[in-house]
């Protein structure tokens, strides 16, 4: 994924010297970054870059990108903020990381506007969207003009889902598109309603959720139909 800090700039891994900032408008190879999960514990992540070098902050605030391996102070944990931003606080030490050009730090206690990032999903916008919890794979359901999840196998057009990045927020739009709204409806153009923002879980069931402007998560309801709900 990419990381857009407040002044709606990449955090970028330079090439030479594992040097790292937050300059760059686009996202590139430079920019993308891998959260990987810690098997043993469901918080604590860790963040690496194109280069295969983690994230580091020590008890100084200063932050590096330089280890190949993962240690203490490569162990990060995930915040979110209400418009659906993500914060990542070291573990070992409990600052937050932020900043922006080449003054990086993960010094603050708490953590203000820039240490908030904006997550842009580095992966090919069209998907396939699994159930976790149901294990089945959301499709396209045409006669019930709805998205359903109830498919074994994702197999055709159907089951095929863009994920469209808008605002700093993400759009659910089927193969015909048609946006995703939060009450499982489908809509023609997007809106509020058809926006969510993104967060990860760790641990055994591992994966990716959608948050509605209302702070309801998209699960699948009844028979399978794709809607916002639960607020947990």
């Amino acid at each position: 994924m990419g990381l857009i800090n407040n002044d709606n700039k990449y955090l970028t891994a330079e090439s030479f010297g594992f040097k790292i900032n937050a300059s760059a408008a686009t996202l590139k190879k430079k920019q993308v970054w891998t959260i990987e999960h810690d098997s043993t514990a469901e918080d604590t992540v860790y963040i690496r870059s194109h280069l295969g070098r983690y994230l580091s902050g020590d008890k100084r605030g200063n932050v590096t990108c330089e280890s190949e391996e993962k240690g203490n102070d490569e162990k990060f944990t995930l915040e979110y903020d209400t418009p659906g931003h993500w914060a990542f606080r070291n573990k070992t030490h409990g600052y937050y990381f932020g900043g922006s050009e080449d003054n990086l730090k993960c010094y603050e206690k708490q953590p203000g506007p820039n240490e908030w990032w904006t997550v842009h999903l580095g992966v090919h916008p069209q998907v396939n969207i699994r159930s976790v919890n149901r294990r089945r794979y959301a499709r396209l359901a045409t006669g019930a003009r709805e998205i359903h999840v109830d498919t074994v196998i994702p197999w055709g057009e159907e089951t095929l889902i863009t994920l469209e990045f808008r605002q700093g927020k993400y759009a659910v739009k089927t193969c015909d598109n048609y946006y995703l709204s939060r009450d499982g409806s489908l809509c023609k153009r997007p809106s509020e309603d058809t926006l969510f923002t993104i967060e990860i879980k760790s641990g055994a069931n591992a994966g990716l959720a959608l948050k509605d402007r209302t702070g309801r998560y998209m699960t699948a309801v009844g028979t399978g139909t794709m809607q916002s709900k639960n607020k947990s």
